[in-house]
């Protein structure tokens, strides 16, 4: 139940957002620096691709990050 209230307020929080993501929007969103994204990216907290050698990360990778963070995954 928390979790699934956590994901609704991460959507109406994020809701400014498209659906696809760059660093500095994730940096935003997270309110962490460049290199603490790409430290992410690389452990693969946080889910995302590459698409001609720059990183996409979803909406829903960050929501699902916050999520497993905050304790409220299953």
């Amino acid at each position: 139940m928390l979790e699934n209230n956590l994901r609704k307020e991460c959507v109406i929080m994020f809701e400014e957002y498209g659906d696809m993501l760059s660093i500095d929007d994730v940096m935003e969103m997270l309110g962490i620096g460049r290199n603490s994204v790409y430290e992410l990216l690389n452990s693969g907290e946080l889910k995302g691709f590459r698409i001609k050698g720059k990183w996409k990360i979803t909406k829903r990778a960050v929501v699902e990050y916050i999520t497993v963070k905050s304790g409220f995954s299953k």
